[in-house]
């Protein structure tokens, strides 16, 4: 994840461009449909926000790691927390 209050200008970049560029095809897909552009898109955005969400708390989680901001465990300890061993 960035850090506080900066942006990464190049995903927004690539989203006005999509955003563009599939909005042809949801415009199509609104007049077969009777549906409108902002609907497909408003589909489009709420479909896919969990998952980047996931992906960019993923991101942070393995930032911290390599920092060393995040406990991390063996399988030897995870088997010994968990009473799995022999």
């Amino acid at each position: 994840m960035l850090p506080a209050g900066e942006e990464n200008h190049h995903d927004h970049c690539d989203i006005s461009q999509t955003v563009r560029r599939d909005g042809g095809e949801a415009r199509a897909a609104g007049g077969r449909t009777g549906r409108s552009k902002r609907y497909y898109l408003r589909e489009a955005v709420e479909t896919h926000i969990n998952r980047l969400v996931q992906e960019y708390e993923i991101l942070e989680i393995a930032q911290n790691v390599r920092a060393g901001r995040e406990r991390t465990y063996t399988l030897a300890e995870v088997e010994k927390i968990l009473d799995l061993g022999d």
